[in-house]
C-alpha cells in the first residue's frame, strides 16, 4: 500500500473513531444525568465513594492534594497561556487559536452545565473546601479539554507513530487521575466525574470537528481560486 493511500485510511479510521467516541459521549453524559434525577444513581455514588476513599492515607492525601491543582482554573489557564504562546512563536498559528478557544469557551460550557444542574456537593468528609455546584465535575472536565486539545495538536504535528501514542496516552492518565482526585478529597460524586469527562469529551471532539470543517474549507477555496 503506498504511503498516500495509508496516511488516507488512517484518517478515515481517525474519523470513524471520533465519531463513534462523541456519540459515546453524548450518551453517557445523557444517561448520568437520567439516572440522577431518578435517584437511582446513589448506589454507584456511595460504592466509588467508599472504594477510593478506603484508600486515604498521609501520603497519599498529600499526592491527591497536588495532584488536582492539574485541573485547578489557575493552573488551566496559566498552561493554555504557555501552550498556546508557545505554538505563536513557533507561528503554529492555528494551533494556537485552537487551544486558546477549545478551552476558553470549553470553561464557559462548564460554567452553564453547573448553573443548570445546580447540584449540590457531597457533605461529607471532605478533605479541601470548595464553593459552587457539583455537576459537571469542573476540575475533570477542565483537563479533558486541557490536555485532550494539547495531544491533539502535538498528534498533528508530531511524526512519530509512538510518540503520538505517547502523549494521547499521557493525556488520559491525566485527566483521569485528576478526576479520582476529586472524589477521593470527597469534593465530587463519582457521577460528577464521568459528567466532566462525557461533556469534556464531547465539546473536545466537537471543537476539533469544527477545526478540520474550517481548514477543508480554507483548502477548497483554494483548490476553486486555482481553477
Amino acid at each position: 500500500m503506498r504511503r498516500g493511500e495509508s496516511m488516507q485510511r488512517e484518517k478515515l479510521l481517525l474519523y470513524m473513531l471520533g465519531i463513534g467516541l462523541f456519540g459515546l459521549f453524548v450518551w453517557g453524559f445523557v444517561e448520568i444525568i437520567e439516572e440522577w434525577k431518578e435517584n437511582e444513581i446513589k448506589q454507584f455514588d456511595d460504592t466509588a465513594f467508599h472504594i477510593i476513599h478506603s484508600t486515604r492515607t498521609g501520603n497519599v492525601t498529600e499526592f491527591m492534594s497536588d495532584l488536582t491543582q492539574l485541573g485547578g482554573i489557575t493552573w488551566i489557564v496559566l498552561m493554555v497561556i504557555i501552550v498556546a504562546m508557545g505554538f505563536a512563536l513557533l507561528k503554529e498559528w492555528k494551533s494556537s487559536l485552537f487551544i486558546l478557544l477549545t478551552n476558553g469557551l470549553g470553561g464557559a460550557f462548564n460554567w452553564l452545565l453547573k448553573e443548570w444542574f445546580k447540584r449540590d456537593r457531597p457533605a461529607l468528609e471532605q478533605i479541601v473546601e470548595q464553593g459552587g455546584y457539583s455537576f459537571p465535575s469542573g476540575h475533570t472536565m477542565g483537563s479533558t479539554i486541557l490536555y485532550g486539545s494539547i495531544a491533539y495538536v502535538f498528534y498533528r504535528i508530531l511524526k512519530n507513530k509512538w510518540a503520538k501514542v505517547g502523549i494521547v496516552f499521557f493525556s488520559i492518565i491525566l485527566f483521569l487521575m485528576v478526576g479520582v482526585s476529586r472524589i477521593y478529597l470527597g469534593v465530587h460524586f463519582a457521577s460528577d466525574v464521568i459528567g466532566g469527562i462525557t461533556a469534556g469529551g464531547a465539546w473536545l471532539l466537537f471543537s476539533i470537528f469544527l477545526f478540520n470543517v474550517l481548514e477543508w474549507r480554507k483548502k477548497y477555496n483554494r483548490l476553486v481560486l486555482k481553477g
